[in-house]
C-alpha cells in the first residue's frame, strides 16, 4: 500500500492497521500481525508505528513490525 506521505507498507496475511497523518506527526497503529514500512524522508514529521506497548520512531527508513500475542 502506498501512503499519502509517499511511504509505503506491506502487510502481512491477518494484519490491520490504521494511519492518522496530522501536522506534526505520521502515525501508524498496527494493531495485530506483521508489516514491512519504506518511510519517506521528511524531518519535519517523524513517522511513528505503535504496536503493543511500544512505538518505532523514523524519519527515513526501511523496517519491519510484528505483533505477536499483545507483544511487538
Amino acid at each position: 500500500l502506498e501512503l499519502v506521505d509517499g511511504s509505503s507498507v506491506v502487510l502481512n496475511t491477518g494484519s490491520l492497521l490504521t494511519v492518522d497523518f496530522t501536522h506534526a506527526e505520521r502515525s501508524v497503529r498496527l494493531l495485530e500481525g506483521e508489516a514491512y514500512f519504506e518511510v519517506a524522508e521528511d524531518a519535519r514529521r517523524p513517522f511513528v508505528v505503535y504496536a503493543a506497548h511500544r512505538a518505532a520512531k523514523a524519519v527515513g527508513t526501511a523496517f519491519t513490525v510484528r505483533v505477536r500475542d499483545g507483544m511487538t
